[in-house]
């Protein structure tokens, strides 16, 4: 895919840590990125300049709590005129910086990622598992009410209705699972009501990455995430981060299954687009042992996988940020057909979490970069932030924590970037992968508070 566009625009992405909103240097030649902390490399790194405001406020987790920081005004203050900047995920700007971000309307996430609400605007077009709405206060906490719920199943699943990651979902089986969603965080924060669906059993989660533009809506090959991985994240805590990342492989489905995924996910996208809804979004989807596809949610917004698409260049595929960025800024661009046609690499992301138990330190953290794996352990061969996809025998760590900085059980230490799919067809982790995985383990330590 070429496309023809003004690379002179002054775009800048913002983000609580930099790594996310890596991308847009590939394609806008005076590209910034504007964070709350900073990474463990020079402030201009790979033609990017990082504009950090080294927050040390620990209150500060989330995007919309750093762009009200006074850290966040000096630093917008000082850009040079005309930069136009791109969050992460939708936020309320404030009346002062309205003008420079570029997103859609969070009406858009309110409606489409709330899991209530996108059921009923694509009821009877969309094949959705069977599912009730309930509102939270109307779930009764005993055995009969429970045997009720399950109606003869052996499982089902409970899901708020608007939080992500995995932090929402519980899949419940026995009366004691029931009685621990009480005291979870998909209870007692969230919305108001949750979606109690059947549970459709040994079926493959899949996911594809989406771009609605005024070409039509253009998505990926069907990725598989990551979610809820004992050896990558704290499973146990219910506030805790459980997206572990994913993979794009070409032996996920067939081309009639391909066929049918990317069709629901084209409708969705042309409604999106006809409402307004500009750039990325993301499709999860089931696909039953039957072949029957159910749609599962929509995130209307860059997903935790679109980082997959930007560190690996030269492969000839979608530009979905790209893509992503010229529709938001209303840009003038074609989009042509290449000559050469695209050079598919298996990729695979795992972001790996704090595996401590207590609130500690970290006494000790590897580099940001590429490195050679093998059985022994793994090697530092360059303090770079992305790679070729050629590099098939190397893998690059980008490093979130610091030394001395203070770790919640759960919090994000780094993204894994392979150039292979990191599970098999059987949805386990290869030898290969596992074997990384452990020697994650060696590379951080952690000192109690």
């Amino acid at each position: 895919m070429i496309i023809t566009y003004d690379k002179s625009k002054l775009i800048a992405g913002i983000a609580l840590y930099p790594w996310t909103r890596l991308g847009p240097e590939n394609w806008f030649k005076d590209y910034k990125i504007i964070a709350a902390h900073g990474w463990d490399l020079p402030v201009r790194q790979d033609n990017i300049e990082l504009l950090s405001a080294n927050i040390t406020d620990t209150a500060v987790r989330k995007t919309q709590q750093f762009i009200e920081t006074d850290e966040f005004k000096t630093i917008l203050f000082k850009l040079p005129s005309g930069y136009k900047l791109i969050p992460y995920k939708p936020v309320k700007a404030p009346g002062w910086c309205d003008n420079v971000i570029l997103q859609n309307d969070p009406k858009f996430t309110e409606n489409y990622e709330n899991k209530k609400r996108f059921r009923e605007s694509f009821d009877g077009l969309l094949p959705f598992a069977q599912y009730r709405v309930l509102l939270k206060t109307s779930l009764k906490n005993n055995k009969d009410y429970f045997s009720e719920l399950l109606n003869g199943q052996s499982k089902i699943v409970i899901q708020d209705e608007l939080l992500s990651g995995g932090r929402g979902t519980h899949l419940i089986s026995t009366y004691e699972e029931y009685d621990s969603f009480f005291s979870s965080t998909a209870f007692k924060e969230g919305g108001e009501s949750v979606v109690m669906s059947s549970f459709i059993p040994e079926a493959k989660e899949l996911s594809l990455q989406c771009v609605a533009t005024r070409y039509g809506t253009i998505t990926s090959l069907p990725q598989q995430q990551y979610v809820r991985e004992e050896k990558l994240c704290k499973v146990n805590i219910s506030s805790a981060d459980k997206f572990c990342g994913g993979q794009v492989a070409e032996d996920l489905v067939n081309d009639e299954q391909a066929e049918q995924l990317t069709g629901y996910a084209k409708l969705i996208g042309d409604k999106m687009y006809s409402g307004g809804y500009r750039g990325i979004f993301g499709v999860d989807l089931l696909l039953g042992q039957d072949d029957r596809v159910y749609v599962l949610e929509v995130n209307a917004r860059v997903t935790g996988l679109t980082p997959l698409y930007n560190v690996f260049s030269g492969t000839h595929e979608t530009p979905f940020n790209l893509l992503h960025v010229l529709e938001l800024a209303n840009a003038d661009y074609e989009i042509q057909e290449d000559s050469e046609p695209p050079k598919f690499q298996a990729k695979s992301l795992m972001m790996y979490h704090a595996l401590i138990d207590e609130v500690s330190k970290v006494s000790l953290a590897p580099n940001s970069g590429t490195y050679a794996y093998d059985s022994t352990g793994l090697k530092l061969l360059s303090r770079q932030i992305s790679f070729d996809y050629e590099s098939t025998d190397s893998m690059l760590l980008h490093i979130y924590p610091r030394k001395d900085d203070i770790m919640n059980p759960g919090d994000r230490l780094c993204a894994v970037y392979l150039p292979f799919a990191a599970k098999s067809p059987s949805g386990h982790f290869t030898d290969e992968a596992a074997q990384i995985i452990e020697h994650l383990n060696e590379l951080f330590i952690f000192t109690k508070c």
